[in-house]
């Protein structure tokens, strides 16, 4: 590790502070951290500053919170004199005028097999896909998305029942310790990155909103399964069901589908939805105004043999 490096890190969420805490634990040196402002967390909307900041302070490191790498920003990274920037999730784009302050440049923590899913969302964008692995990698921070050179990558496999927020936080000691190891050999790391091949920008793994969770029930039931799976924690998948919103936090394939797309029965103890291939379990859902509960528990409230979700 090199001890005496002067490192910049930036970061906002839980992933990026554990890849904070990691680099901290083995001895580097981080003189400052940029993380984006403070911002209201949970129903009760109070504010909180990130996870990232949270980390800094408990080692009395400096903090700069901005949402957008300014004029102001590059003067306080300057005034640090950083050899390096690492970056984690940071949420913000650098300019060029930035990426030249380290006088190593920086490095930035992916979560996939670049080049494969750039762009702000791989981790759901792995699930929606089918993909049946997908990894970390290291790269150095160039102006394109997620287009710089690799210097190292690992493996993951996705679980199949696992979601979007629990890959997360399965990738996430992995890119920590990974960007450690490329930080305690760098000079060889730096030397050795292999540049990316050129990529077509709809390829890019954007970020699903409210209306891409919906499910449509005339998709097969594996593709909803992925869309449930992927959109958990955020935006959760969701349904319409005679006027009212309903959340599906966990599904699971079905063999027991009858009846048209979008019938919906009670077979067992489950709840079924016919989809337009097999039929879909809902095993977890939320009604809107209500706390999650099981699919089949919500489905006998509402007191009927069979219903139809649009």
């Amino acid at each position: 590790m090199h001890r005496a490096m002067r490192i910049i890190f930036a970061g906002t969420p839980d992933t990026a502070a554990t890849s904070l805490a990691h680099l901290i634990a083995r001895g580097a040196n981080v003189v400052g951290v940029v993380t984006r402002l403070d911002s209201r967390v949970g129903r009760s909307g109070v504010i909180q500053q990130s996870a990232v900041a949270l980390e800094a302070v408990k080692h009395d490191i400096e903090i700069y919170k901005t949402n957008l790498v300014d004029d102001s920003c590059r003067a306080w990274i300057r005034s640090l004199e950083p050899d390096i920037g690492l970056v984690v999730a940071y949420g913000a784009i650098f300019d060029n005028e930035c990426l030249e302050i380290p006088k190593k440049g920086w490095l930035n923590v992916h979560y996939s097999l670049l080049p494969a899913l750039r762009g702000p969302a791989p981790v759901q964008n792995a699930i929606l896909r089918g993909l049946t692995e997908t990894g970390v990698t290291v790269f150095i921070l160039d102006q394109g998305i997620d287009t710089g050179p690799i210097i190292a990558q690992q493996l993951v496999a996705i679980d199949s029942a696992e979601n979007a927020g629990e890959l997360l936080s399965k990738l996430s000691p992995v890119g920590a310790e990974l960007l450690s190891s490329v930080f305690m050999e760098l000079e060889s790391s730096l030397t050795h990155a292999v540049d990316q091949p050129k990529h077509s920008p709809d390829d890019i793994a954007k970020k699903p909103n409210r209306q891409s969770a919906r499910l449509i029930f005339s998709k097969s039931c594996k593709e909803l399964s992925d869309k449930v799976r992927a959109m958990n924690p955020e935006p959760m998948a969701w349904f319409e069901f005679e006027g009212k919103f309903v959340r599906v936090l966990k599904a699971k394939l079905s063999i027991s589908a009858v009846g048209a797309i979008g019938n919906a029965q009670l077979v067992g103890k489950e709840l079924v939805v016919t989809c337009g291939e097999g039929g879909l379990v809902l095993e977890t859902v939320q009604p809107a105004g209500k706390s999650a509960m099981s699919g089949s528990d919500w489905f006998r409230g509402l007191q009927r043999q069979t219903a139809f979700f649009e």
